[in-house]
C-alpha cells in the first residue's frame, strides 16, 4: 500500500514538472534585457500562430510555433529595417525570461528577452 502511494506521487510530481516547462506563455510584452531599446508585442492570432510586433506596430515575429522536440517555438523574424528573414528560434527560460536566436546561413545572433509587467 506505501509503495503504491510514493509511486502514485513520484508520478504526478515528475508529471507536473514535464507539462510545467510547457506552460510558460511567451504572449505578452517584452524588451530587450542588453538592447533596451528593442520591444515586442508577442500575441496569438487566429491561425494557432504566434506574432510579434514592435512598437510602430510593424510585424517582426512570424508564424511562431512551439516545437515539443526542442521545447522552444521557432519561426521566421523580419527586422523592420531589414528586407531579410531570420529562422528564429525562442526558448522560454523562466515568466519572465526568453533567450531568442535568431540565423541565416552562417551567422547566429542571440538575444534575451525581459518582460514587462
Amino acid at each position: 500500500m506505501t509503495l503504491k502511494i510514493i509511486s502514485t506521487i513520484t508520478c504526478l510530481f515528475i508529471a507536473t514538472t514535464i507539462f510545467a516547462q510547457n506552460s510558460i506563455t511567451i504572449t505578452g510584452k517584452w524588451k530587450g534585457e542588453e538592447k533596451k531599446e528593442l520591444f515586442i508585442e508577442i500575441y496569438k492570432a487566429n491561425d494557432g500562430f504566434f506574432y510579434g510586433k514592435n512598437e510602430q506596430g510593424k510585424l517582426m515575429l512570424q508564424r511562431l510555433q512551439f516545437d515539443a522536440k526542442a521545447n522552444a517555438y521557432k519561426g521566421k523574424m523580419v527586422p523592420p529595417d531589414k528586407n531579410i528573414s531570420f529562422d528564429i528560434t525562442l526558448f522560454p527560460e523562466t515568466a519572465t525570461k526568453i533567450k531568442l536566436v535568431g540565423k541565416k546561413f552562417f551567422i547566429t545572433k542571440t538575444f534575451y528577452l525581459i518582460k514587462i509587467k
